[in-house]
């Protein structure tokens, strides 16, 4: 069958719709805001003397504006026969508290409204005004009043919207106007051609790469001239055979969000999409591999990602494109002016989606250079530079949405890596042993750009460090061993569970969040004129290999012969004692605010012993907590408590008077076990510790460095 020719890149930019038409067409095609203009008739007798002309003002320097009192908006509003009624109760900003009384505002809205004009806020009627509780009920109105919405003009009015109000769309429940979307589009590749266009067109092309003909509806080979879209989506729990490729050739019947990403695809002018479901073959071990290892490359290329933020499975569809609703918009017409609610932040939304906390979508909306993402209420764009969403008419460029600017952040520093981490762990996977693959991607991503940012079992080995504060291009090298053992100091942020197929010391280990606490990857350990810490990796047959004689592809790819699961580490330890002090603000003598209200504090703190007082240090668990009657305990293994711990320093272990430490030093907490240690937790002894003494006063801070590293000894620990 011949294949049909696809227009090249730069011809096809040149007929989508220019944004002046788009608007054209959008502005005429009116049914939603006719049939909503029907309603003016039904207003109740106080909406329908509102002065629309006196709503949006302009408010010459000042947060707020108080317009009118509202009374009470229950259940009577939601369900009244007026719907400016139902527009403000659908708007109205709830307390934790119930409001008996609201209140009608016009007030300078938040990102992502911010800079468009003025909006109508429904809160909390208060009496008593003043300057000092109107600037502090405007911050709680911005801050919350943006996720549930407010209420603008729209551009559907019979007559110019106000000049000082913010312009808003309405939103058809059961269909997207295209045309908007090929506006964003258009409007990325004639501005923001540094930033995404010259990007994109650099990328390497992927190999072997499959895709969808949305017209023949078969799997074809792809051609360096075919433009295509992606797809990012839950792929939910289960397969049937009925919905595999038979013969190159797509089933008969496709889940729902697979068919209306192939109606997306064609309504964009793009005849071909990459979907991972059925343009890999999920039964051939090798060609999966292959694709896997090039996942950034694919959605790289993609010309735009169509990302399904709306449900938990294929089969929930893309909202507004086929068979699934979008969430009714509220409106009311008054005045030969429809007023139209802004609705909730979409950020807010795909934040909280099941699609965002998928660890396989991360490097998915990351490589990506446009993003059209839907939701169940809106339809959210997102490239390189700037955002945009359906309901304001306005998009925002320079200024950073969800995604970021993701080539932009490695642009100077391949520390950088660190965050990212911190962004993907703790997603949830569906089969434990992808943990690694699943950010593979980024690891590649940085390796293309030069970064020297290796990786071991998931952890980061950055062999060069800045030599001053802010010059990342001045380098001083360090060694493997050094660079590895700062990659290990990453901090859990909640406790978790075990995943056995990694080890202990690997992030991929656990389903923890983590984050670096410590500026150990950027800096390096500061380790002075001290003995060298030292890292072997373990082979199959009990012989170590010296991480600072192996290259870096043999890091990055595996190292033959390894078990893959235990290191040797050659560095400072200290023993440590623990005692449960569930109240951690009760007879602490050093505690850091940082860590005071920290969602892992496990209720275990390390006790340090001199002659005259005991210092303690909040511990910080990997291990689960759950409830054990009213105090919370741990599943740790069961003779945790009776000890046999000890700290890993990962950094100094001599510390003089007039040294500055203030990134502190990262302890790794680790639990002996028959023939070798396990990770369960971390310390970080940081010089900004607030602290007071039981016995004898304060005394300067430093004093407390050798008390804490009195006993330590210089040992080589086998972690697996």
């Amino acid at each position: 069958m011949e294949r049909a020719k696809v227009t090249p890149r730069k011809r096809k930019r040149s007929v989508v719709l220019s944004a002046a038409t788009y608007r054209t067409r959008r502005n005429t095609s009116k049914t939603h805001d006719e049939t909503v203009c029907q309603e003016s008739s039904s207003l109740c007798s106080r909406c329908s003397s509102i002065d629309v002309e006196s709503l949006f003002v302009d408010l010459k320097g000042q947060h707020m504006k108080k317009l009118m009192a509202l009374g009470e908006l229950g259940e009577e509003a939601e369900l009244s026969s007026c719907s400016l009624c139902r527009l403000f109760h659908a708007v109205r900003i709830q307390d934790a508290v119930r409001v008996k009384d609201y209140a009608l505002y016009c007030l300078e809205p938040p990102d992502p409204y911010e800079r468009h004009g003025t909006v109508l806020a429904v809160g909390q009627d208060k009496f008593a005004l003043n300057s000092e509780w109107e600037d502090m009920w405007a911050k709680y109105a911005l801050h919350d009043g943006a996720s549930c919405g407010f209420i603008a003009s729209s551009i559907a009015s019979k007559i110019a919207p106000h000049v000082h109000s913010l312009r808003a769309q309405s939103i058809d429940a059961v269909s997207i106007d295209f045309d908007i979307i090929r506006g964003w589009i258009q409007h990325c590749g004639r501005e923001h051609i540094e930033q995404c266009t010259e990007v994109q067109s650099s990328a390497l092309s992927p190999k072997q790469l499959k895709l969808i003909d949305c017209e023949q509806r078969r799997i074809v080979p792809a051609l360096p001239k075919y433009e295509y879209s992606a797809l990012s989506y839950v792929w939910g729990t289960s397969r049937s055979d009925d919905d595999r490729c038979v013969h190159n050739e797509l089933p008969t019947t496709l889940p729902r969000t697979i068919e209306d990403a192939l109606k997306v695809s064609k309504s964009l002018g793009l005849r071909y999409i990459w979907i991972d479901r059925y343009c890999i073959d999920q039964d051939n071990t090798v060609e999966k591999q292959i694709q896997i290892q090039q996942m950034d490359l694919i959605y790289e290329n993609a010309y735009v990602t169509i990302i399904a933020a709306a449900g938990t499975d294929p089969s929930f569809g893309l909202p507004g494109v086929g068979a699934t609703p979008r969430t009714p918009h509220a409106s009311a017409w008054i005045g030969g002016r429809c007023l139209v609610a802004t609705l909730p932040d979409p950020r807010t939304l795909i934040k909280a989606s099941k699609w965002m906390h998928r660890a396989w979508t991360y490097q998915e909306s990351f490589f990506s250079t446009r993003r059209i993402v839907f939701t169940e209420q809106q339809v959210y764009y997102e490239c390189r530079t700037g955002f945009a969403f359906e309901s304001v008419d306005k998009s925002s460029d320079y200024r950073a949405g969800i995604f970021g600017d993701q080539k932009g952040l490695e642009k100077h520093s391949p520390w950088k890596i660190c965050s990212h981490l911190t962004d993907f762990c703790g997603r949830e996977l569906s089969v434990s042993s992808d943990a690694i693959r699943a950010f593979q991607g980024v690891f590649h991503s940085f390796r293309r750009m030069n970064f020297p940012v290796h990786e071991y079992l998931g952890i980061p080995i950055i062999p060069s460090r800045p030599k001053g504060w802010t010059k990342y291009t001045n380098l001083l090298k360090c060694s493997h061993s050094e660079a590895f053992a700062a990659g290990l100091s990453w901090c859990n942020t909640a406790s978790g569970t075990r995943l056995s197929m990694f080890p202990t010391w690997s992030w991929a280990g656990w389903t923890v969040p983590i984050n670096y606490e410590t500026e150990s990857c950027r800096k390096g350990l500061q380790l002075g004129n001290e003995r060298p810490l030292k890292v072997f990796i373990e082979n199959h047959d009990g012989s170590l290999s010296d991480i600072d004689e192996l290259n870096n592809v043999s890091l990055d790819m595996g190292i033959p012969g390894s078990s893959g699961r235990f290191i040797h580490i050659e560095a400072w330890t200290i023993p440590i004692d623990i005692q449960y002090s569930p109240d951690e603000t009760n007879n602490w003598i050093l505690v850091s605010e940082a860590y005071r209200w920290n969602e892992c504090y496990s209720g275990y703190v390390a006790t340090f012993q001199d002659d005259e007082r005991t210092l303690l240090i909040p511990l910080y668990s990997l291990y689960q907590q759950y409830e054990k009657g009213s105090a919370t305990q741990q599943s740790y293994a069961p003779d945790f408590q009776q000890g046999d711990l000890l700290g890993i320093v990962l950094g100094r272990g001599e510390i003089h008077p007039n040294e500055d430490l203030a990134d502190g030093i990262f302890v790794m907490i680790v639990h002996e076990r028959e023939h070798y240690y396990e990770r369960v937790g971390h310390m970080v002894m940081k010089y900004s510790f607030y602290h007071s003494l039981a016995i004898g006063g304060n005394l300067p801070f430093v004093k407390f460095w050798p008390l804490c590293f009195r006993l330590k000894e210089r040992r080589t620990i086998r972690l697996g």
